[in-house]
């Protein structure tokens, strides 16, 4: 039998985002006795991954075993990359994974009417973070064959509309990194990352992009109400640009937050320092606007680390199984959101912890939380993941060609 030719689009795996941490999960899954792959990925591989000897990464040499199409500066996403590709190559399935559903909306239909000539099968593993049913997002899902959504929040709210759509429960990677650590080594850690804490302090920590739908504005402001009573209490935001969205500097200024309690830290570190920076917290914090998965809650738990969440979109996935297992923050009140819809970029109004919710849950993860069943809940639910074979092993197309001169 011959081998079914793939093209798989989706953020770099060496990157470190969530989406790019998914794919490598996928790609470590496929049965390559089975498939030939090809990757159009976003964002290259990082330098210093390139430039770092003591870095072995196996999924790396694993990359350039098989070709990658980058994206260029011209072209950032990939969009004329991907149209080129399927009028040259022969494939038998195209299977976007991570990227949001309006992301190559532009280039939709013409993906449809190469498809109908060439005949290869289409699907999508994509987030749906929307507390509503969006008619456009609903449309451009009908053009895949196949649509799989990674939370089940979104799965549910969407299958009656679509009933096609499936559900798709992504591993998480590096599992094995994250653990809780003795009360001895949390104490080393915490010196490590903060030099100066004191003894009494609580660390909690933040650890995301700076943009607005993880809403650190009102995070921020809400720690800033609980430091009257608290003031040895940390806030450790670990972020990639501390101006991004929010100038954080700026909004520390505003509040008078003193420096030892607000912490940005910007240097990029690799995924096991990521997993020391949990341990060196009491509590993750993430009070965000909306979720297509969060990852971050899976790593805290596993390193024994409460949250403290938002009860919205994906985050209900792990609130509706064990509620007590995390501090819950209710949006209760309306924040304006840019969202692509089939106009254009558009803002709408989306729910949003307010500043005081926050800072009431600040003051309950103080008072009262049982991590005990926390790791256990996070084993179990990753026991649960489906395995990307799972998604390429349906395909009615089969090819005699192979991808030419890129194998």
């Amino acid at each position: 039998m011959n081998k079914q030719n793939i093209l798989i689009i989706g953020q770099n795996p060496e990157c470190f985002s969530g989406c790019g941490n998914m794919l490598a999960e996928c790609l470590k899954d496929i049965d390559y006795n089975e498939y030939n792959i090809c990757n159009l990925l976003i964002e290259l591989t990082p330098m210093e991954l390139i430039n770092n000897p003591f870095f072995v990464s196996q999924t790396i040499k694993k990359y350039n075993s098989y070709p990658i199409i980058d994206t260029t500066n011209t072209d950032t996403w990939g969009n004329q990359s991907i149209i080129r590709f399927l009028s040259k190559y022969k494939i038998d399935q195209l299977i976007f994974v991570g990227l949001d559903i309006w992301r190559y909306a532009p280039i939709f239909d013409k993906i449809k009417d190469i498809q109908n000539r060439y005949k290869f099968t289409w699907k999508m593993i994509v987030p749906y973070d929307l507390d509503f049913v969006d008619d456009y997002w609903i449309s451009l899902m009908k053009y895949p064959d196949q649509v799989y959504i990674y939370s089940e929040f979104g799965y549910n709210l969407i299958k009656q509309t679509l009933p096609s759509v499936k559900y798709f429960r992504p591993k998480l990677r590096y599992t094995s990194l994250y653990k809780p650590v003795s009360p001895d080594h949390k104490t080393e850690i915490q010196k490590f990352f903060i030099p100066n804490i004191r003894p009494d302090s609580t660390v909690f920590t933040f650890i995301g992009n700076n943009q607005i739908r993880k809403n650190l504005n009102n995070t921020v402001i809400g720690f800033s109400k609980i430091l009257e009573d608290n003031p040895n209490a940390i806030l450790f935001i670990h972020t990639n640009n501390e101006k991004r969205i929010y100038n954080l500097k700026s909004l520390q200024e505003q509040l008078q937050i003193p420096d030892y309690n607000l912490l940005v830290h910007t240097k990029k570190i690799w995924p096991h320092e990521v997993a020391l920076l949990y341990n060196a917290s009491d509590f993750h914090v993430l009070c965000s606007l909306q979720e297509g998965l969060s990852y971050t809650i899976l790593e805290s738990d596993l390193c024994g680390i409460p949250s403290i969440i938002s009860d919205t979109t994906a985050h209900k996935d792990f609130i509706n199984a064990n509620p007590n297992n995390y501090i819950v923050v209710q949006s209760d009140e309306s924040q304006l959101l840019p969202l692509m819809t089939k106009n254009g970029q558009e803002f709408i109004s989306v729910s949003a912890c307010s500043s005081d919710n926050i800072a009431d849950g600040f003051k309950k993860a103080m008072q009262t939380i049982d991590s005990k069943n926390i790791t256990e809940q996070a084993t179990q639910w990753l026991e649960k993941c489906d395995n990307f074979n799972d998604v390429l092993d349906n395909s009615d197309f089969d090819s005699n060609q192979e991808l030419g001169e890129l194998i």
